[in-house]
């Protein structure tokens, strides 16, 4: 079995696009979606380019704030593991 994906690798890469595209799919702006998280816009930003990591609960938040379906999301980043960490 191989190791996990690093959190600055493929796997955390991905996710972060994931998350921008719900974003944007749900035609919201960092600002407007930092402002229904209780976030900073900063904070939005960091997560979408890779450079923070997100933990679940946060996740969870996102795919709600966004009007997402939370099982296509969990089937979307289970996808991306595959891909990143075999």
């Amino acid at each position: 079995m191989s190791p996990p994906p690093t959190a600055d690798g493929p796997f955390n890469q991905t996710l972060a696009e994931l998350l921008h595209d719900l974003r944007m799919t749900a035609g919201l702006s960092q600002e407007v979606l930092a402002t229904e998280l209780r976030w900073d816009q900063a904070t939005v930003s960091r997560i979408e380019t890779g450079r923070r990591r997100v933990e679940v609960a946060e996740l969870l938040a996102w795919v709600h704030a966004t009007n997402s379906n939370p099982n296509l999301v969990l089937r979307q980043i289970d996808a991306a593991w595959r891909r990143t960490a075999y």
